[in-house]
């Protein structure tokens, strides 16, 4: 298997694609990994590479073209267990811009137990914020010292355990 660490642009007037220059260090090689568009800026998380599965959250800042790290937003203590293959969404929600994490796979691929790891059914919430004066304000830069994940209760039964299923949000209907 091969990992990727490029990122590509399609031109919709064209339908050409075109390799994206950026600065900084990217994300390192993954697949299963999840990309989710922040006020301008892509953030990347979780995924699995050959050697190695993720538990990080890397910023693209929309301006610059400059990667970061989410130091704040990583690790076991934030993100939970590796994970990959789930489903992710950003929604602009008061006060600030949310991104919901549903299912996927976690666990250790070395463990020679489960080559796909376990399913799960959990959700979890990247909270974008940041804060100034004590107020919080919408994280432009994507910094990442504001992001922070809650792990919300779910009301009523949770969809079955899975992996690579889509999620969307609907402006227009809150949902």
């Amino acid at each position: 298997r091969r990992d990727f660490d490029d990122l590509h642009a399609l031109c919709l007037r064209a339908w050409t694609w075109r390799a994206v220059e950026t600065t900084g260090t990217p994300p390192p090689a993954r697949s299963g990994h999840s990309m989710v568009a922040v006020d301008g800026d892509l953030y990347v998380m979780g995924g699995w590479s050959a050697s190695q599965q993720f538990d990080d959250v890397h910023v693209l800042d929309g301006a610059t073209l400059a990667w970061s790290r989410a130091d704040a937003a990583c690790g076991p203590e934030g993100w939970g267990p590796q994970r990959w293959n789930f489903s992710a969404v950003a929604v602009l929600a008061v006060p600030h811009w949310k991104v919901f994490v549903f299912g996927g796979n976690s666990g250790d691929l070395n463990d020679g137990g489960r080559p796909q790891g376990t399913y799960r059914n959990d959700v979890q919430v990247l909270e974008c914020v940041k804060f100034e004066g004590g107020e919080a304000v919408v994280d432009v830069a994507g910094s990442g010292e504001s992001l922070r994940w809650s792990h919300p209760a779910v009301v009523g039964e949770p969809p079955s355990p899975r992996s690579d299923a889509d999620m969307f949000y609907s402006p227009s209907t809150g949902r």
